[in-house]
């Protein structure tokens, strides 16, 4: 008579494997493992790391984030500063055709413009003139401003470019301590010939965070737009003013929050 094996009988029981042999009556029993309950002061502690490491991704967000403006007030008060690009020079009639007043018009601005002829950062200009450095030292606005627009150089093209950034940082540092209550703009040049200062304008804007409109990375008053635009003596001409005007209210409207 043939011998039988004995045949082996899993039962699950209570969430628990056991087998049990139908020779010997031996079971073995195998758990499944339980999940790890932190303590109340491991969660506390990882709860603080969480915290932590938001706080940082958020200041590294906004820093490398491009500065903007805050809204403006309706007829804000603004001071445009710059060289004889802000003065109006090209068009046919500086003081209601250049850039300046256009674009004050076009916003609904109370504006004061300030424009100097040959003047940058560094260049003093001619005769008893003086550069943006000390030219912020005695201008007198009729109004607490509610920006300031900084326009320019290409004038400092014609000047040691190491000076430049430690020029720009003071006429900041000046305007910014003249009137703490005012926001600031600052606008780069516009031929191509002035890409060294546009470089130093833009790492400046960058350490102070300012919002910088860069018109050489626009293409304003480069290439095909400098042949229709502007003036042989690289001012622009009056419609080049009106040209540059429209294009400086769309970017500020770009860089204001909300």
């Amino acid at each position: 008579m043939p011998i039988s094996k004995p045949r082996r009988k899993t039962v699950l029981i209570g969430g628990l494997l056991a087998l049990t042999l139908a020779g010997g009556g031996a079971a073995v029993m195998a758990s499944q493992p339980k999940p790890y309950t932190p303590t109340a002061e491991e969660s506390a502690m990882m709860e603080k790391a969480r915290a932590y490491n938001a706080s940082v991704e958020k200041a590294q967000a906004e820093r490398n984030a491009p500065a903007m403006l805050n809204p403006l007030p309706v007829g804000a008060k603004v001071l445009i500063f710059g060289d004889s690009w802000t003065r109006g020079r090209g068009a046919e009639n500086p003081e209601t055709e250049g850039y300046a007043p256009i674009l004050a018009k076009l916003s609904g601005w109370d504006a004061q413009v300030e424009g100097e002829g040959g003047t940058g950062y560094l260049n003093p200009g001619s005769g008893d003139q003086v550069p943006y450095t000390e030219r912020v030292k005695t201008i007198k606005p009729r109004f607490s401003p509610d920006l300031i627009i900084l326009q320019g150089s290409q004038n400092d093209t014609s000047q040691d470019i190491n000076k430049l950034p430690e020029a720009i940082l003071a006429t900041i540092d000046t305007f910014k301590a003249r009137f703490p209550k005012a926001q600031l703009l600052m606008i780069g040049p516009g031929p191509s010939n002035a890409a060294a200062v546009n470089t130093a304008l833009t790492n400046a804007a960058d350490v102070k965070k300012i919002p910088y409109i860069d018109s050489i990375a626009a293409g304003w008053m480069t290439g095909q737009n400098a042949t229709e635009y502007m003036l042989p003596d690289y001012h622009p001409s009056t419609e080049g003013h009106t040209w540059l005007a429209k294009n400086i209210k769309i970017a500020i409207a770009n860089i204001t929050k909300g």
